[in-house]
């Protein structure tokens, strides 16, 4: 022991040093142990947190409908992903490109070959021809318009009575001559009368037939009950003038469809018998459909109508005018088409009406609103001239709905009008079709910019 304290004497500093680094291990081992843990413990929130994250930040991918607002064709959501991103934006762009294409083949299948009746009338004359145009432009209409519609659809009235009556007259004076001739001057009998009355009836129902056979419909300029007769003494307004111009239109529509269907429907029997429509009894085009009063310059808020976004104004519907739920003029929401009403009373083939209906569709955006039918006397109608053959008739008063697509309307409709009908005043309108936009770049991955997460987010792709 005197050995190891002289040893330790002259050695102290290595006792010293051992003594330190058998000390030092096991608190190295405590306190390693410790920060271990605590290591951990930060790296296991820092995963969890940015998986948190990650999971939670689901974005709303959607392709709207270019039809009804509010509603999406497709909706997924999902974590943001850069591929999904510009899938829905190529989606939408495409979308938004078809329904562009959809819109301008629907607008040229409106307008047709529709075109103002005379140039340089609308939208307003110049100031040397603010008198002259207008008189021409309603001279024009009364010389040529109901003619060309009538001349359109073959029609025709019967046989003029009175010089009908006129030849029956000579036709019996011939023939009852004749019997006293064969009788020798005595008074014919009741039977040899007889056959005269017979022999006349046929003549009379004969010409009624050959007459049918000439024409595809029985219809005067009268029927287009909207048209005025005469020209006037005065020049119309140019209000008056557009409502002709527009009422033109709509009758060219009509009689187009008759045209259509009569010449489609024919077989082997010709003329007004092998016709669907027979007759028409009348024509009447009414005024442009405003819900609420639109259309009325002192509605109340006219100034405060909504501006057209596009397409997401087309459906507003209003059951309350039409089955279809159309409507248009100020406070329907519609910028893209005016509606109106046509009432046409008709005799047709009870059976093949619905071929006139399809026929409708098939020339414009016109569809029958309304239908009521009413059972013809065909004994008294022919006593008047009008043959409508073997097959059973009908008289239908049909309302017909039709529109009319502003993007070719209002490049020559009057201001006044066109503000009346929208709302929006000559320095803010802004009625076109909904054309897809160009295409934007689409938006970088989320977050790349700082931006916050947690919750929903809707990805503002292109329109």
């Amino acid at each position: 022991m005197n050995s190891f304290v002289a040893w330790l004497k002259t050695n102290w500093v290595i006792a010293v040093l051992a003594v330190v680094a058998l000390a030092v291990l096991p608190a190295s081992i405590f306190v390693s142990s410790g920060m271990d843990a605590t290591l951990r413990e930060t790296m296991q929130k820092k995963v969890s947190d940015d998986f948190n994250a990650v999971s939670k930040d689901k974005l709303e991918y959607a392709v709207k409908s270019p039809v009804v607002p509010g509603e999406s064709l497709i909706k997924h959501s999902d974590a943001p992903n850069e591929k999904l991103i510009q899938y829905f934006a190529e989606a939408r762009t495409r979308t938004s490109a078809e329904a562009a294409e959809v819109w301008s083949t629907a607008v040229e299948f409106n307008k047709k070959n529709h075109s103002v009746l005379i140039e340089g009338v609308f939208p307003a004359p110049s100031e040397l021809d603010k008198q002259s145009k207008p008189v021409e432009f309603a001279k024009t209409l009364v010389r040529t318009i109901a003619p060309a519609l009538l001349k359109a659809i073959d029609a025709g009235m019967p046989p003029d009575g009175e010089r009908l009556a006129a030849r029956l007259k000579d036709q019996y004076d011939r023939l009852h001559n004749a019997q006293l001739a064969t009788a020798g001057g005595q008074e014919l009998s009741e039977q040899a009368n007889k056959k005269i009355v017979d022999e006349l009836v046929q003549l009379r129902l004969g010409e009624y037939r050959r007459r049918a056979s000439e024409i595809r419909v029985y219809a005067d300029a009268a029927v287009f009950t909207d048209l005025p007769a005469t020209a006037p003494t005065s020049a119309p307004s140019l209000r008056q003038a557009w409502e002709w111009q527009e009422q033109i239109w709509a009758l060219e529509d009509l009689v187009a469809a008759i045209a259509s269907v009569n010449d489609s429907g024919r077989g082997a029997t010709s003329g007004v018998p092998g016709s669907v429509i027979k007759r028409i009894i009348k024509a009447t085009v009414g005024p442009v459909v405003s819900a609420q009063g639109g259309g009325d310059p002192s509605f109340p808020g006219a100034s405060a109508a909504p501006k057209s976004d596009g397409i997401t104004s087309l459906l507003v519907p209003d059951f309350g005018q039409s089955i279809t739920g159309r409507t248009s003029g100020v406070g329907s929401g519609n910028m893209l088409y005016d509606v109106r009403f046509i009432t046409l009373n008709v005799v047709t083939s009870t059976r093949r009406l619905p071929q006139f209906i399809d026929a409708l569709a098939q020339t414009n955006f016109a569809a029958v609103v309304g239908c009521e039918l009413r059972s013809v006397d065909t004994h008294a109608d022919l006593e008047q001239g009008f043959y409508y053959g073997d097959e059973h008739v009908v008289e239908a008063s049909l309302k017909i709905e039709t529109v009319w697509f502003r993007d070719w309307t209002t490049v020559n409709m009057p201001e006044e009008i066109r503000v009346e009908r929208t709302g929006v005043s000559a320095a803010d309108a802004t009625i076109s079709a909904p054309v897809a936009p160009p295409p934007r770049a689409a938006p970088p991955p989320p977050d790349e910019g700082g931006g916050k997460r947690g919750g929903r987010r809707a990805i503002d792709l292109p329109d």
